[in-house]
């Protein structure tokens, strides 16, 4: 049978009554016990708390005796357990959302700490919930927008889920403009209910990434003392006070980045998630690194449409078969199409005309913030030349742009150059100079000794090149 809480308060005042002339004994006591287990079963007795405390302060003004505080008692501890649960359910209802659960808690923290004023529990959590709403209030979340025509990768994001069911650090790993920031974008858009905050945070060099960080510490007031204490202070404040975040790092590509933030990064209650084209350093700082591959075909095709609105499946195929289902190059391609107003026919006929010009920047018109293909891999070389046997590191990508598209053994990249340039390389700087091009995700390496080049950028490297060395290169790789 249910019960209510007036059926409640009138056999407690009963009890009280009769406590005065010290008629109630035990098994009284029993049941007015077990009528709030039973309440509390309902799940009423926090809906009514109000009224508790009401009861509890009549009961404690007219009646002074023994067992009427012990009465008081076992519906202040009623009171209590209900709260208790309350408290653990609201935490994680995920159809609650986060800064009304807090509220909500909040609310029954302070009136479970009118039942029990003196109470460290309830000053603590009483605590946490306040720096809860502070967050709150304090943080504006930081996400971009995945991007205008983002499409499938439902795998993807559901291989991130996962992840940070195990994982406080997540990385996502691969090559140029195959959409790792749009995934990382777009995971944060879709966790914004369930977090604290989603903080988005540029990370291309050290200064950027720590800069960026200093502003988040200034939007929680952490206090200036120095730039290091501010930011290990603001890993105190995400560890112990934060109760479920996510920052995201994008672009996370120098080793000096990846030394620089792990001192700084908080390992509890707060998920980091950053993007990055060295999985190998991502995974000795601790990161669980997952993989981003091209789109399949389906995912490509799909992709393709939805930018250009066209209904050409099968020139769609073949234009995702000559760009490699490389996601930034179909955007780049698909808004040609949509601002030319041309069909997806008349675009290929223009590309086996006019290759990789289509792919300039004066031919495709972009955001501030987007860059063409071209321009991200140019930038890439750029910083490569500056390296240690960096210009060798290029020589082997221009060698690299006519060995096809099959992955190419360390031994036959060795002998074509040799073929090539006329030129002998030891075996180490060798390596370093292939390791430049895979620590950028210019080229891939497929097994230890072999590696691979994505066949868009053979088609950039070659269409940069200048004339005689590419009929120089050419020549002699045929002859090989």
């Amino acid at each position: 049978m249910d019960i209510n809480f007036r059926e409640i308060k009138t056999y407690a005042y009963e009890l009280a009554a009769r406590s005065e002339n010290e008629e109630v004994d035990i098994n009284d006591l029993v049941k007015l016990t077990d009528l709030f287990d039973r309440l509390r079963q309902n799940g009423n007795a926090v809906t009514e708390g109000k009224q508790f405390l009401k009861l509890i302060n009549q009961l404690d003004e007219k009646y002074k005796g023994t067992t009427a505080l012990k009465i008081s008692n076992i519906i202040r501890e009623s009171f209590y357990k209900q709260f208790s649960v309350k408290l653990i359910h609201s935490r994680f209802d995920p159809n609650i959302d986060t800064k009304d659960r807090y509220k909500s808690v909040l609310k029954s923290l302070k009136l479970a700490k009118e039942c029990y004023p003196n109470t460290q529990e309830i000053d603590s959590k009483i605590q946490e919930m306040e720096w809860n709403l502070f967050f709150y209030d304090k943080i504006v979340n930081h996400c971009p927008e995945a991007g205008r025509w983002f499409t499938g990768r439902e795998q993807e994001l559901m291989m991130l889920r996962e992840a940070f069911q195990t994982d406080n650090w997540v990385a996502i790993s691969g090559l140029v403009g195959i959409g790792k920031s749009t995934l990382a974008m777009k995971y944060g858009a879709e966790k914004l209910s369930q977090y604290q905050f989603v903080h988005f945070i540029p990370a291309s060099t050290p200064d950027i990434a720590i800069d960026n960080l200093l502003k988040f510490a200034h939007e929680l007031l952490i206090p200036w003392i120095d730039r290091d204490a501010r930011l290990l202070l603001l890993k105190d404040v995400l560890e112990e006070k934060c109760d479920k975040g996510l920052l995201i790092f994008d672009g996370v590509n120098q080793m000096e980045t990846f030394e620089e933030l792990k001192k700084y990064l908080p390992k509890k209650n707060v998920d980091v998630l950053l993007t990055t084209r060295m999985s190998n350093q991502a995974k000795l700082c601790g990161f669980a690194v997952k993989d981003l591959k091209a789109f399949t075909e389906e995912e490509a095709v799909n992709f393709l449409l939805s930018i250009t609105q066209s209904k050409e499946i099968e020139e769609a195929k073949i234009l995702i078969s000559k760009l490699g289902r490389h996601p930034q190059a179909l955007t780049h391609a698909g808004f040609y199409i949509k601002t030319d107003g041309c069909s997806l026919e008349t675009y290929i006929k223009d590309l086996n005309e006019f290759g990789m010009e289509l792919f300039s920047s004066d031919m495709v018109s972009l955001r501030k913030d987007e860059k063409t293909i071209l321009d991200v891999w140019n930038s890439d070389i750029e910083l490569i030349k500056t390296l240690e046997n960096g210009q060798l590191s290029i020589e082997i990508l221009n060698m690299m742009a006519f060995l096809g598209k099959d992955s190419i053994s360390l031994s036959r990249l060795e002998k074509s150059y040799q073929a090539v340039f006329s030129q002998e390389k030891s075996l180490e700087e060798f390596e370093v100079a292939l390791q430049h091009l895979v620590n950028s995700s210019l080229i891939e390496q497929v097994f230890s000794t072999s590696y691979q080049i994505n066949p868009l950028l053979q088609e950039v490297t070659r269409f940069h090149m200048p004339f005689e060395k590419n009929q120089l290169i050419s020549n002699r790789i045929q002859v090989i």
